[in-house]
C-alpha cells in the first residue's frame, strides 16, 4: 500500500479549500447594483455595456457581485466600482467631464474582471432610454457569443475495490492528476492521469501456502463527453492501463518471485460532485479487460488464482480543483 499520507490526503485538501468557501457569502453570488443621478444612462444600460463585451456576464450561475455607484463630482462625474468573487474583492474608481463616457468605462472595467478575456467593443452611448435587459443575476437571455471552455486542474487520492487479481477483490490506492474544461456539458470534457497500487493474496486450500500479488500501474483516462446539471456531472471515459503485476510465493523450501507485464483497457462511468468550486468529490464504477491474462499456482497443486476475462471496480475520490 502507499503510506500513511494517502489516508490522511483527503483531510488535508478539505483544509485548503475551506478558506475559499469561507470567504464567500451566499449575497456574493450574482448580485448587481448600480446607483447613479436622473441623467446618467439607467442600470439596464450599463448591463447592455457589459453584455456587449463579454457573454460571461449574462450567465444564469454568475458567482460573481458587482456594486456600481456614480455620484456628480467637481467638474463632472464621479464612478466607483466594487467586484467581489469569492474572498477577493476588488474597487476602481473614475471620473470624467460626461456621465456617459463615465458609464462606458466602467463598464469596461466591469467586464474585464468578469472575464479578463473581454472584448474592447462597447455600444454606443444611450441617447435616450433602451428597451429593459434583464439583471445578470436573473438574466435568462442567450449569450451574445459562445462562452469560452476555460480549463482546470484537479488533483487527489483515490480508493477502489477491484477484482483483477483475485475473485473476492482487493482495495487500490490511486493518486490522480486531472484536466477539464468548461463548467456545462460538452464533448471531450476532461481527461486524467491516476497511479495506482493494488495489493491482494490467496492461500493453497491443501498445503495453506501463501501467494502476495502487488499491481503497479498508471493509467490514463479520456472522458468522452459531459452530462451536467448544476454542480452534478457525469462523465463516460475510456481508459488505458499499464503497469507491473508481481507474485510472491511463500513457500517452506524458498519464496518464489514473478514479474509479469501489465496491460489492461476498459470503461469507467463517472460521477462527480463539485462542492464551492473547490472540492470535487467523485465517484466511479467501471469495467477492465486485461490483454495478458496469468495463472498462478504452486509445484505440483491445483490452481491458486488466475486473471479474469473481465474485472470489475467501483471507487471513491476527492480532489482539489484549480482555479
Amino acid at each position: 500500500m502507499f503510506s500513511a499520507w494517502f489516508w490522511g490526503l483527503p483531510l488535508a485538501l478539505a483544509i485548503v479549500a475551506l478558506p475559499a468557501q469561507a470567504g464567500a457569502t451566499p449575497s456574493d453570488a450574482g448580485r448587481f447594483g448600480y446607483r447613479a443621478p436622473a441623467e446618467c444612462p439607467s442600470g439596464t444600460d450599463f448591463s447592455a455595456q457589459v453584455a456587449a463585451r463579454t457573454a460571461v456576464w449574462l450567465a444564469p450561475s454568475s458567482p460573481f457581485a458587482v456594486t456600481v455607484a456614480i455620484d456628480r463630482g467637481t467638474p463632472g462625474f464621479v464612478g466607483r466600482v466594487t467586484f467581489a468573487r469569492a474572498a477577493q474583492r476588488t474597487v476602481r474608481e473614475l471620473q470624467a467631464a460626461g456621465c456617459n463616457e463615465l458609464v462606458q468605462a466602467l463598464a469596461f472595467i466591469v467586464a474585464v474582471l468578469v472575464d479578463p478575456q473581454a472584448s474592447v467593443t462597447s455600444l454606443a452611448a444611450p441617447a435616450e432610454p433602451r428597451p429593459t435587459l434583464a439583471s445578470p443575476a436573473v438574466a435568462p437571455a442567450a449569450p451574445s457569443q459562445p462562452v469560452t471552455a476555460r480549463p482546470w486542474f484537479v488533483v487527489g487520492p483515490e480508493a477502489a475495490l477491484e477484482t483483477p487479481l483475485t475473485h473476492h477483490g482487493a482495495i487500490a490506492e490511486r493518486l490522480f492528476f486531472g484536466l477539464g474544461r468548461g463548467e456545462r456539458s460538452l464533448g471531450l470534457s476532461s481527461a486524467r492521469l491516476s497511479l495506482g497500487r493494488l495489493g491482494a493474496h490467496a492461500s493453497s486450500a491443501i498445503s495453506g501456502a501463501q501467494a502476495n500479488f502487488v499491481l503497479e500501474t498508471a493509467r490514463l483516462e479520456g472522458c468522452l463527453f459531459r452530462v451536467s446539471e448544476g454542480e452534478l456531472a457525469l462523465e463516460p471515459c475510456p481508459f488505458v492501463e499499464l503497469g507491473r503485476l508481481q507474485a510472491v510465493g511463500l513457500h517452506r523450501g524458498g519464496n518464489v518471485t514473478s514479474n509479469e507485464l501489465w496491460a489492461s483497457v476498459g470503461l469507467a462511468l463517472r460521477p462527480t460532485w463539485t462542492v464551492s468550486r473547490r472540492l470535487v468529490l467523485g465517484a466511479g464504477l467501471g469495467v477492465e479487460l486485461p490483454l495478458d491474462r496469468y495463472r498462478f499456482a504452486f509445484t505440483g497443486e491445483p490452481e491458486l488464482t488466475r486473471t479474469p476475462e473481465a474485472a470489475f471496480e467501483a471507487s471513491l475520490s476527492l480532489g482539489l480543483r484549480f482555479p
